[in-house]
């Protein structure tokens, strides 16, 4: 039996590589990677608020920590603690958009 899925676009994003998405349910934010620009991405999908940040290096993939922190995976080397705001990254390189 062949089921028929139909699928929206929750948020135009135009990532290169979009990968690794986890759904942080303390904030209610789905977060993602762009991992050749090294972009971490936060969309608050009730909102439509959508912020991200750029590492300035590719990165592997976001996770979250105990204390409600990111951790990511960068491509210079090992893991390495994020800012833990809201809004996912400091605030002198992130970008926000709305619906």
């Amino acid at each position: 039996m062949t089921r028929k899925l139909d699928a929206e676009i929750a948020f135009p994003a135009q990532c290169e590589l979009a990968e690794g998405p986890v759904w942080d349910a303390a904030r209610g934010l789905l977060r993602w990677v762009d991992i050749l620009p090294g972009d971490v991405h936060a969309l608050d999908p009730v909102s439509g608020e959508h912020r991200s940040f750029g590492t300035g290096q590719p990165v592997g993939t976001v996770g979250l920590t105990r204390d409600g922190g990111l951790v990511l995976a960068l491509g210079a080397g090992s893991p390495c603690p994020a800012p833990t705001a809201r809004t996912c990254g400091p605030s002198a390189t992130s970008r926000s958009t709305g619906r």
